[in-house]
């Protein structure tokens, strides 16, 4: 990719302007690129009747099954899918995901072929619009939004549906509106244009993940999922530790997405409105509080302390299960007390203590105390020489002890302080090791007055010295004390992945 040259202070605009183009593309225009299918074209024994709209992996038309004489949505895979074993798999995976529901919220699969020729997922035909669809409708025409029962209900049997999914091991991982399909009831219904006339839907498990096997790494799905509604631990490159299994992470982050849809139901926009994506990415974009948003008011607190517990930035402080969320809605909607979920301030701190990265904290803090202590130590005694506390050749005299002592102790240490910076894991113990070391020398002379500072000591007062002693003591601990957290760290982390 070519470099750009961006104007000095224009680079992060440039940068979030670029990432906003790249997740909201549309791809219907480059979906028609690749369409060749008219109508009346045949695909094994469906007849193409229409396009019902474009993926990043596959393209989706209104087909009739003339073996069993019903509509269904025919999902085929791109061209340049086809081109690409990597891809190729992702749409086998997909059909085998979700070949494994049968839930009547789960969009059902009729039929799938992904060895012929041609592959192809066969699913039931959702006669309504997408969710998305359906709000963006109602905000141009100038309709009022759902009332806060019917999003609730909405959203309770969507999680209804999830559940049933996490309970065989998959977590959608790319839960949107667009991915709610709200299909026509037979039920009448006073509110002919309200959210009641529609059962949801969901479809698309195109990032789906199974419980055992690792099917998309972070790099992919960063780019193909849907930001504004993705967990914000899902938008690093590499997800902070926090204790959870994968299956437990990925259901917490189909429940954040939940969290969100219900947010924009009730307000019109997004839960993290106003922020740009590079908030997004480093994870420092917060949701907008529920009553305060647009003015919208009237909502019950049992709704916005769901809401608020389904977006938590810790994935511990969420609902625990699709289940959980969808019965504290039915709680709130019975006018009853809700459960939530609530932590302890230990595990507060211990989420916090988790989420820095120690490895590289505890490198620079290595790189800039050393360097300080190292200067510290040579420049304390040349300013003694303008007060009269040390002549200029007890000074020269002392200079090759404290150039070897800032040698020998200063620049190993801020060696290994950059390779811990870089992400170095073995850099730990070896920074660990020579802070214990280098600590030990102060602690000494605290005690007594060791051979190596012995010249040091009888330059200067006994009190003064002990001060000396006593920063170089404190700083070395401190370092030794983030070397061990950073370890800690590593090591859950590892055993975690």
């Amino acid at each position: 990719m070519p470099e750009v040259e961006l104007p000095d202070g224009d680079a992060d605009d440039a940068l979030d302007s670029r990432l906003k183009r790249l997740w909201e593309k549309n791809f219907g225009d480059f979906g028609q690129l690749h369409t060749t299918l008219k109508q009346g074209q045949k695909v094994a024994h469906f007849r193409i009747r229409a396009l019902l709209g474009c993926g990043a992996f596959g393209i989706v038309y209104l087909a009739d099954d003339t073996n069993m004489d019903q509509p269904v949505a025919l999902k085929l895979p791109r061209v340049e899918v086809l081109l690409d074993p990597e891809k190729r798999q992702r749409f086998q995976v997909e059909a085998d995901i979700i070949e494994k529901l049968e839930h009547p919220g789960i969009v059902k699969v009729h039929e799938s072929n992904v060895a012929g020729p041609v592959p192809f997922i066969a699913t039931q035909w959702c006669d309504g619009p997408d969710l998305s669809q359906w709000l963006a409708f109602r905000l141009e025409d100038g309709l009022p939004l759902p009332d806060w029962r019917e999003a609730t209900e909405l959203i309770a049997e969507v999680a209804d549906a999830l559940d049933h999914a996490h309970e065989n091991g998959i977590a959608h991982r790319d839960l949107k509106p667009a991915n709610i399909l709200l299909a026509s009831t037979l039920v009448e219904d006073l509110n002919t244009d309200g959210l009641r006339q529609y059962k949801p839907q969901i479809t698309d498990f195109g990032l789906a993940k199974l419980n055992e096997v690792a099917l998309v790494d972070s790099r992919s799905s960063l780019m193909v999922g849907t930001p504004m509604y993705m967990a914000p631990e899902r938008l690093n490159v590499k997800p902070p530790y926090d204790g959870m299994s994968a299956m437990a992470r990925s259901v917490a982050g189909d429940v954040y997405s939940l969290g969100a849809i219900l947010f924009e139901l009730l307000t019109g926009q997004p839960a993290l409105s106003g922020a740009t994506y590079l908030q997004l990415l480093n994870g420092s974009a917060k949701p907008a509080s529920l009553n305060r948003s647009e003015g919208r008011g009237g909502i019950p607190q049992c709704v916005e302390r769901i809401v608020s517990t389904c977006l938590k930035r810790n994935p511990r402080a969420r609902y625990t299960s699709a289940a959980d969320l969808a019965a504290d809605l039915r709680r709130c909607l019975a006018n009853q007390k809700i459960l939530g979920r609530s932590q302890t301030l230990k595990q507060r701190v211990g989420y916090w203590v988790l989420q820095k990265n120690w490895l590289a904290m505890a490198g620079w803090f290595a790189i800039v105390s050393q360097s300080v202590l190292a200067i510290w130590l040579i420049l304390s005694d040349l300013f003694k020489i303008g007060f009269g506390m040390l002549s200029v050749q007890q000074y020269t005299s002392m200079l090759p002890q404290l150039v070897m002592i800032a040698a020998t102790t200063s620049l190993t240490t801020i060696v290994v302080g950059v390779f811990c910076v870089r992400g170095y894991r073995w850099a730990i113990g070896l920074g660990a090791i020579l802070a214990a070391v280098n600590l030990s020398a102060p602690l000494v002379a605290l005690l007594d007055k060791p051979p190596l500072f012995r010249d040091i000591y009888e330059s200067n007062e006994p009190y003064f010295s002990f001060q000396i002693h006593l920063v170089i003591a404190m700083t070395f601990l401190l370092q030794l004390t983030l070397y061990a957290i950073a370890g800690w760290t590593e090591f859950k982390i590892r055993r975690s992945s």
